[in-house]
């Protein structure tokens, strides 16, 4: 009889010769028959049925818990954080730390993406597919479309949280991204190809400049949240930005009236005789180099600085959360050398950043004096958008990939609605779901059986969700 401590594929060994150790339910030729599934299923005369249920239901309420956990968490601390920057703390802000509606569905998904393993086992059980070891080439044919289907089945929970939310749709097409790596690694590897170099910093610096080149010139295409985050890092006034794009499109001209800067000049104070486009042939360079209107250099060399202040308050919490939560053995251990280790990371990753923000307005701003530049102002910008991604070569080596990844994916989505506004692709409904179900699955088939092509730091995250592998094996 199965107990409670029992390993959970032992108990789905039970049905049938799926290559687990126990074949219960199986007939003499090793096939599952359904009087071996009758009396699994049935709860008076198997107790197997009772502990698979037990840990599926536990699995689920779990998760469920956790994903509640988070949110509340999360919308604690945001207002806690906003509370002390605004130092009070209004009525309408504590009913926001109270259980929602979304808390539930939120933690329900996360039940269900916990529940991705055993929907794939209980599948392959059903079916009678037969169960290959890690690594075995025929897993690929029997194994990967069970994969996609639990995933499907699990991911399709996405639709619970899923909304017009520009930031989810991000996160699930982010998801199949990541997924899509681990095909490109797994096909690369099997054919024996060599290591493109510096590929990553190729996808980073053709995904920056679309991005960039979007923020410019065709905000719509990237989302509200990131949108304000460029323009707060770049320190750029919202009318001079609108400016930019209607010299682009040929709403305003030079040698011809436009009070496009009105605004600008009332709010800076500055005589918009200088702004009017009817007397000048270049925007001047105080409105565009604020900072330093007489040396493209020292206009860098002050954005950079006040860009590493917020580089720096963005990183430090990006390097220190995971030594605390996923390395406190180690800092435990040896805190001094944990934290110099930290701090270099920091300091790594904020001087990219601030480069980042110095190329774009350096590059800009070197074409604009030159015989390069055009009477729209555009080849500037566009050297900007382009010269700014080559920062990467700043950062660690290892995470590289990652901020390739990361803007890649909102590269897709700036692409993917331009076109969709001139009529050239629709976007279908919940093809969100969709992304975040198919990604779901291709994880787990490389989770299960090509674990060696995730990430550390993703494996451990996975496992947090769906156990070890080998306990699926």
């Amino acid at each position: 009889m199965a107990t409670e401590k029992q390993p959970y594929n032992m108990l789905l060994g039970s049905m049938g010769n799926v290559g687990h150790p126990v074949g219960g339910a199986s007939g003499e030729d090793g096939s599952v028959t359904l009087g071996g599934i009758r009396k699994w299923t049935h709860p008076k005369t198997s107790s197997e049925f009772f502990w698979a249920t037990y840990r599926t239901v536990r699995t689920f309420i779990r998760g469920g818990f956790s994903g509640y956990a988070v949110t509340l968490a999360y919308r604690v601390l945001y207002m806690l954080f906003r509370a002390l920057r605004k130092r009070q703390l209004s009525y309408r802000e504590l009913r926001e730390c109270l259980p929602q509606w979304y808390d539930l569905r939120f933690g329900a998904f996360f039940g269900f993406i916990r529940l991705t393993p055993k929907i794939h086992n209980l599948l392959a059980v059903y079916s009678g597919a037969p169960r290959y070891p890690r690594g075995d080439a025929r897993a690929i044919v029997t194994d990967l479309p069970l994969s996609l289907v639990a995933g499907g089945l699990a991911g399709s929970a996405f639709m619970l949280i899923s909304d017009s939310d520009n930031y989810l749709s991000g996160a699930s097409l982010y998801y199949l991204v990541r997924a899509g790596q681990l095909v490109v690694k797994h096909v690369w590897a099997a054919y024996g190809w060599e290591t493109i170099p510096h590929a990553d910093a190729a996808i980073f610096i053709l995904s920056c400049f679309e991005i960039m080149h979007a923020w410019f010139f065709h905000s719509y295409t990237i989302p509200v949240t990131y949108r304000n985050w460029i323009t707060r890092l770049a320190d750029t006034d919202g009318d001079m930005l609108d400016t930019i794009k209607k010299l682009k499109t040929g709403e305003v001209r030079y040698g011809v009236y436009s009070d496009a800067l009105m605004e600008f000049s009332k709010r800076y104070n500055v005589d918009f005789k200088r702004g009017n486009f009817r007397d000048i042939d270049m925007l001047p360079p105080d409105f565009v180099h604020p900072y330093d209107p007489h040396s493209c250099l020292g206009n860098a060399v002050r954005r950079f600085a006040n860009g590493f202040v917020q580089s720096f308050a963005i990183y430090a919490p990006v390097h220190l959360l995971p030594t605390v939560l996923l390395g406190w053995k180690r800092l435990k251990e040896d805190p001094v050398q944990t934290l110099l280790r930290v701090f270099d990371k920091i300091m790594q990753s904020a001087t990219f950043l601030s480069v980042f923000i110095a190329l774009v307005w350096y590059s800009l701003c070197v074409v604009r004096h030159s015989p390069l530049r055009d009477g729209r102002e555009y080849r500037g910008f566009l050297a900007g958008c382009f010269f700014c991604g080559f920062s990467i070569f700043i950062e660690q080596k290892s995470r590289r990939i990652e901020l390739a990844l990361k803007v890649l994916t909102d590269a897709l989505i700036s692409v993917w609605r331009r076109a969709e506004r001139k009529g050239i692709v629709i976007s279908l409904p919940h093809s969100d779901v969709f992304f975040f179900s198919l990604a779901n699955g291709l994880f787990l088939y490389y989770y299960r059986h090509h674990p060696e092509l995730i990430k550390s730091a993703l494996h451990s995250i996975l496992r947090l969700f769906w156990g070890y592998a080998d306990d699926y094996e």
